[in-house]
């Protein structure tokens, strides 16, 4: 159940340039799930690719998570992830990261 809102929450996200003038994640709100960490694959009809999640700094306050699509034309996709809950919900706060090399 985890991993599939994990993967739902990465695909489904409305991530832009514009930075949220009340963002969702804040450092009161923010907390960080180990069992997050690692690589998710999705092979869902519709959903085909992977998803790597690590811990983008020493602190564990924020995610790296890279989107591989599975299509041969795709592009990986960068992103910094804070986890915060919305009621009993875990949501990820996420921001395109534009890096000129994309690392695994």
């Amino acid at each position: 159940m985890r991993a599939l809102l994990c993967l739902l929450t990465v695909l489904l996200c409305g991530c832009g340039d514009l930075l949220s003038v009340y963002p969702l994640a804040t450092a009161e709100t923010t907390y960080f799930d180990e069992t997050l960490i690692g690589e998710w694959n999705c092979t869902a009809e519709d959903c085909k690719g992977t998803v790597l999640i690590r811990p983008d700094s020493a602190e564990k306050k924020y995610y790296d998570i890279v989107w591989i699509p599975g299509e041969r034309d795709g592009e990986p996709l960068r992103m910094q992830g804070r986890l915060v809950k919305v009621g009993a919900m875990p949501v990820f706060d996420l921001v395109v990261v534009r890096r000129t090399e994309l690392t695994v």
